[in-house]
């Protein structure tokens, strides 16, 4: 249950709809759909580092985001916008856990 006013309220609504996402996406590999992290254009970065993808599980329906930003809404700057959108998701690519990968 999320208050509706001022920045905190904003927050605690985005980290629910982020908790929603997630659980749709394991509802729907549970069900045998395809994962964001297997299919699509992030599936075919997934084959060159399956590691990589593997280790943040979380970033891939943002990667998603941020590659068709990319190609279909300007560039570097739209997809900028995008990673900028889920820096917590991103943020796990920086971590040193995920570097030997």
């Amino acid at each position: 249950q999320c208050s509706a006013e001022g920045e905190e309220g904003a927050l605690c609504m985005l980290n629910a709809l982020q908790m929603k996402a997630a659980k749709l996406e394991v509802d729907a590999a549970a069900e045998g759909e395809p994962s964001s992290c297997t299919s699509g254009m992030v599936g075919q970065v997934r084959s060159f580092a399956p590691g990589c993808l593997d280790a943040c599980p979380q970033a891939c329906g943002p990667l998603g985001v941020a590659m068709n930003a990319y190609m279909t809404k300007g560039g570097q700057p739209a997809a900028r916008t995008a990673v900028c959108q889920y820096k917590s998701q991103f943020s796990c690519f920086l971590s040193s856990s995920v570097w030997p990968q």
